[in-house]
């Protein structure tokens, strides 16, 4: 039986990805950042639109009420005040002219508390899917055609905000006089459905750092203008064994590497919860992941990489620090960039970290490895696609997806072995590019050809007798656990360690 003291609130941005990524991409490091941060802001600032329509304003109450409040939606439990369908109502219209020249939209829904916690987020969700239909299929004058010049008034003010994000640490959100529904940015200031946001370093609003999990790479020689510049190797003065300038990692191809990362049946996971305290406690754990944990590993000096330099000495580098770009890090899902050898470290260590925190539920993928000045748009598609073959190509979930080659996590491992081994100045890009595509000839092969394996140890001639025999007797091993394995993903994982690691290294002598 439905509860009439209460209700449920759900709202639920739409169209996140179009409206980040549909940038230039000659300025794009200085623009995505306050793209992202905005799709945060918004959910906040719908927040607290419902929060005061309803009458809320005791601590605890507001604390009481926030069921979750990450990944571009919420949820609130609100009471069912007299009208309360009407604030709803007028809530979906005020945002819905407030974003109308972005391009994004947000559906806010809402079902009467039953008994049953479960049932009430499924009839939630299929709020929100009723609405998005209507948006899009029944003529919302709201969703009409609009000039060129209107998108324009908002697209060129998306980079001094991401600068002043830079020169803030705190913002505020109070209510606004002005009439204007549509959103207005204006240097510090965001407006938009009668509220203002507002950057400032006043102590007492809200931390910046608590909704960014990472700031601006930049060091005190230089910042980062462009995504080039994060594509670059470290400098090192060798003779004086000092860092010289330090850009986007260790040496290797200057490329840059574009990383999204999701929780694999999240939404599944989510609709088994069975009470708004559980669901609370998990999207409160889900935050502080890929918020501060997050963080903490980028600026964790733990994870360096060691330069050697002359007379035997040793200079320790932090691998992230002020390499990695967030461009967003959700509720369920995240985006990075950096120079490719560096995100592909930090991808497993997130994914380290985050089945460390969360037992029974596993975290995917996509890698994709682009020129610097490769178009933002396609790439953000193009690893798009790469993460849904980690996600939904086989049954098995926790995957990478690398060079279009879906791995586990665990053969990573073995691929990161195999690329060392690999690693040897006696050996030349070609000869691993030819030994690459020798090996390639066996993943879809259903008897093995002895010539194959002639010609990868012929390629590979360039080792050194022992790791020449280290190496074959991998691949062999690895052929015939292919060969035993029923898991069609690890058979066919067994079957691409060499070719993987093969690009790796090729990558690695550029």
């Amino acid at each position: 039986m439905p509860n009439l003291n209460y209700i449920f609130v759900k709202g639920d941005v739409s169209g996140i990805q179009g409206f980040i990524f549909n940038v230039k991409s000659e300025h794009a490091a200085k623009e995505l950042k306050g793209r992202s941060f905005f799709i945060k802001m918004l959910v906040e600032v719908a927040i607290q639109y419902l929060l005061d329509q309803f009458g809320l304003v005791d601590p605890d109450e507001i604390q009481n009420s926030k069921i979750s409040t990450s990944g571009g939606n919420f949820i609130l439990k609100l009471p069912a005040l007299d009208g309360f369908a009407n604030k709803v109502l007028q809530a979906q219209k005020d945002f819905t002219k407030a974003l109308e020249f972005t391009g994004l939209n947000m559906c806010i829904a809402y079902v009467a508390k039953s008994e049953t916690y479960a049932n009430d987020i499924m009839k939630l969700d299929a709020g929100c899917r009723t609405l998005k239909y209507k948006f899009y299929h029944e003529g919302n004058d709201y969703f009409d055609a609009f000039e060129k010049k209107e998108i324009s008034k908002l697209s060129t003010k998306w980079e001094s905000f991401t600068t002043q994000i830079k020169s803030n640490q705190f913002f505020t959100i109070q209510q606004n006089s002005n009439t204007n529904k549509h959103l207005i940015i204006n240097n510090n200031t965001i407006e938009l459905a009668g509220y203002k946001i507002i950057l400032n370093n006043n102590v007492n609003g809200f931390p910046l750092s608590a909704h960014l999990e990472s700031l601006f790479p930049e060091n005190a020689s230089h910042g980062i203008k462009d995504f080039s510049d994060l594509s670059k190797s470290d400098y090192f003065n060798y003779s004086r064994c000092e860092i010289g300038s330090i850009y986007g990692g260790q040496e290797g191809l200057d490329k840059l590497g574009i990383l999204a990362m999701d929780v694999d049946g999240l939404g599944h996971h989510m609709a088994e919860v069975d009470s708004e305290e559980q669901h609370a406690d998990l999207d409160k754990k889900l935050r502080l992941f890929f918020n501060d944990k997050i963080r903490e590993v980028i600026n964790n000096t733990d994870y360096s990489y060691q330069y050697n330099c002359r007379n035997n000495a040793r200079l320790s580098v932090p691998k992230f620090k002020n390499k990695i770009y967030s461009v967003t890090a959700g509720g369920d899902d995240c985006f990075f960039v950096g120079k490719w050898n560096t995100i592909l470290d930090f991808a497993i260590e997130i994914n380290k970290a985050f089945t460390t925190e969360f037992h029974g539920l596993t975290i995917s993928a996509g890698l994709i490895i682009v020129d610097p000045k490769f178009p933002v748009v396609r790439f953000a598609d193009l690893v798009e696609s790469s993460l849904k073959k980690a996600k939904y190509d086989y049954d098995t979930k926790g995957n990478i997806c690398l060079f279009g080659e879906v791995l586990s996590w665990d053969m990573l491992e073995k691929v990161y072995v195999m690329r060392q081994h690999l690693n040897n100045k006696d050996i030349t890009g070609g000869m691993l590019a030819k030994a690459r595509l020798a090996a390639n000839n066996l993943k879809d092969a259903h008897v093995f050809r002895l010539e194959d394996f002639w010609k990868m140890g012929y390629y590979l001639r360039d080792l050194d007798s022992n790791k020449k025999r280290l190496v074959m007797g991998k691949i062999d091993d690895y052929m015939t656990k292919s060969i035993l394995e029923i898991n069609k993903l690890r058979k066919r994982n067994y079957r691409s360690i060499l070719p993987v690691a093969a690009r790796l290294a090729e990558l690695d002598k550029r």
